[in-house]
């Protein structure tokens, strides 16, 4: 570098590398970042582990890029979130498109951020002008080898993908799940029998997972033969996820195959269940509903590892991850969200009590508590709510099941005291 100002602006960036290199900045960035790319590409935004990919990918990029501002020469070092992410793109069949929007995206939000950065530039440092060009120029090559990078690992990995057998089994699986009528040989194409009871679940591991593939393929042929199913059809969708189903003559009982279900053998996977259904319309709904059940669970918190649909089926539909649907939790159970003594088995009474056709002596057994105890829970419960039970009865076990996989939500009180209250509570009926 050269000019009255250099010395200025080397200290200026030693300085601005080693802040914006910190945790905090740099999740901070990246969230901005992503926030923006999510509101155009939706492609991204609907797949949970696509938006994991992306968050890693970003970071990655935004760490690397900042150790090359203060080089004389941009040496680009492309990192292998990013690369990973390129290649999931592909997988899952989105166009290039995609992955070159997501990047032109984050390009307009960097230049957005490097303006704010140069309007807090000290009075001693370089100029505005100066600083601004610095970061453009190298931000902008960034830009273009990243570019011509994940264009190449986009291209690779479809190369691949046409030369193996997953190509042909992707676009039959591809065409299935659209509706379209299946090819004579489909089933033999898939070594798969599409005529017979099609249960669809999805198996996905945590970032860092060891053997991934090897671990997720092993987890979906012991979920199978629970099933008393041959071993699944599989298809990765990333190095992380993978689409499954498993064909049985008769309709499998899932509730038995989870209870022989070895949990303790694949402690880093989790499992996301469709409902068996019969033939190709079951191979397509059964899949959706996995599909369901996993974008649910990847917004807990502290998620279940095995889910079925049937457990979650009315949160699913619901869309339980949306704000306005935490605003109806709060709305529906007032302080009974709170987390104050007695209230979770007050919670879990009441929804015991709905899902047993509101039979007391059931919940009773069930709990293995007296019936005076449910009595008292249950009134407990309309008094927190400010109305009876059976009203909006719908609402408050959808409520209810919420908390039940989410756990708390915030600022009860705020919401709960501008709730209209209902009339008086009664006593639940026995």
């Amino acid at each position: 570098m050269t000019g009255p100002n250099s010395a200025e602006l080397d200290a200026w960036l030693k300085d601005y590398v080693a802040r914006a290199s910190q945790p905090d900045y740099a999740d901070n960035f990246m969230h901005r970042i992503n926030d923006a790319i999510l509101a155009r590409v939706p492609q991204v935004r609907d797949d949970p582990l696509l938006v994991e990919d992306l968050d890693a990918s970003t970071r990655a990029h935004w760490l690397g890029f900042l150790e090359t501002l203060t080089r004389p020469e941009l040496t680009l070092v492309f990192p292998e979130p990013a690369a990973e992410f390129a290649r999931s793109v592909a997988r899952r069949g989105h166009e290039l498109r995609v992955l070159l929007k997501v990047y032109r995206q984050g390009n307009l939000t960097l230049w957005e951020h490097f303006t704010e950065v140069i309007d807090d530039l000290p009075a001693n440092g370089p100029t505005r002008d100066e600083t601004l060009v610095y970061l453009w120029t190298r931000g902008g090559a960034w830009l273009d080898e990243s570019i011509e990078r994940i264009t190449e690992i986009y291209s690779e990995v479809q190369a691949q993908a046409l030369e193996t057998r997953i190509a042909g089994k992707m676009d039959t699986i591809r065409a299935l799940l659209e509706g379209h009528p299946p090819a004579d040989d489909a089933s033999g194409s898939l070594r798969h029998a599409l005529n017979q009871w099609q249960t669809a679940f999805v198996v996905w591991v945590q970032p860092g997972t060891e053997e991934a593939s090897r671990v997720m393929q092993d987890a979906a042929r012991a979920f199978a033969t629970t099933l008393g199913a041959p071993p699944p059809l599989t298809i990765p969708r990333s190095g992380r996820d993978l689409w499954c189903w498993a064909a049985t003559p008769k309709a499998p009982k899932l509730e038995a195959a989870l209870e022989s279900l070895d949990r303790d053998e694949h402690p880093d996977v989790q499992l996301a269940i469709g409902m068996p259904a019969r033939g190709v319309a079951g191979f397509r709904a059964s899949n959706q509903e996995a599909r369901d059940v996993q974008r649910l669970i990847m917004s807990v918190p502290e998620p279940p590892r095995i889910v079925r649909y049937d457990e979650v089926e009315l949160l699913c539909l619901a869309h339980a991850e949306s704000e306005s649907f935490r605003r109806m939790v709060l709305r529906e159970l007032g302080p009974l969200t709170g987390d104050a003594s007695g209230i979770e088995h007050t919670r879990a009474t009441l929804l015991c009590y709905l899902t047993n056709g509101a039979n007391v002596e059931a919940v009773a057994s069930e709990l293995f508590v007296h019936r005076n105890t449910v009595r008292y829970r249950l009134n407990r419960a309309e008094e927190l709510m400010g109305h009876r039970i059976t009203e909006r009865i719908g609402h408050v076990e959808l409520a209810l099941r919420y908390l039940d996989l989410f756990g708390g939500v915030d600022d009860p009180d705020e919401l709960t005291h501008a709730a209209p209250r209902r009339r008086s509570p009664a006593a639940p009926a026995n």
